[in-house]
């Protein structure tokens, strides 16, 4: 357990008020080893009535103790974070075939997770798919553009720092920060990290971890359909 306080606060008084309120508790048993999940790369449908599809794409990432983790979150934001990313600007900007779309990144203490999702109608499902596929190829073989890394660190530092505008999001941070990495990292700490991921890492990361041979893709779709695109999309490469 942790306390974490934040704002216009006395620490001496927070340690008095916790030393008061928790000493006394007695100590948890002690919790079994936990085993990280391992990857499970397969398709799998998940039927529904309507003729939307909402398709999620997942690759093994990068735990919150990983120092790679601010390359793969700026992968994951050149990807697909934004307007200006690629899949939004090649699929829905060009092509108009989804809704929405997306990529994130996710850290956990001893696992991650790099995902994919978008929204379209069953019948453009499989287009969209192999469109997805051939941006990771694009960008695993040629590298970044011009001032692209630039301007994902910028897109993902002002949302990182617009969050701190909230006293309850600055604790909540802090207090996975520590739990999950044994320590409390500054803003300060964490804009440094973001600056010096290079062009270079963010390349090195997306041909790591986007692997077709590690792809978990679920399909929340009519079931008749999906399952015939799940199987014509086993050639699937990128």
């Amino acid at each position: 357990m942790a306390v974490v306080a934040v704002g216009n606060v006395d620490p001496a008084q927070v340690v008095e008020w916790a030393s008061q309120s928790f000493d006394d508790l007695a100590p948890a048993p002690p919790r079994r080893e936990r085993t990280a999940p391992r990857p499970n790369a397969t398709f799998r449908v998940c039927p529904r009535e309507d003729r939307q599809a909402y398709v999620g794409m997942g690759f093994p990432g990068c735990s919150s103790v990983d120092p790679e983790r601010f390359a793969l979150r700026l992968t994951a934001s050149i990807l697909g974070m934004g307007t200006s990313s690629r899949l939004f600007q090649e699929i829905r900007e060009k092509e108009g075939l989804v809704y929405e779309i997306f990529a994130s990144s996710s850290s956990y203490t001893d696992c991650g997770a790099m995902s994919i999702f978008f929204n379209t109608t069953v019948d453009d499902q499989g287009k969209v798919v192999r469109l997805v596929g051939k941006e990771i190829r694009r960008l695993k073989d040629e590298g970044l553009e011009k001032g692209e890394l630039e301007r994902a660190k910028r897109l993902l530092k002002g949302v990182y720092v617009r969050r701190l505008e909230s006293s309850e999001t600055r604790m909540v941070r802090l207090g996975e920060a520590f739990m999950s990495t044994g320590k409390a990292t500054t803003p300060e700490e964490s804009l440094r990290n973001i600056d010096a991921v290079t062009e270079e890492d963010v390349h090195r990361m997306a041909r790591k971890v986007m692997l077709r041979d590690r792809l978990c893709m679920t399909m929340h779709a009519p079931g008749k359909e999906s399952e015939r695109d799940a199987k014509d999309l086993e050639d699937l490469d990128f």
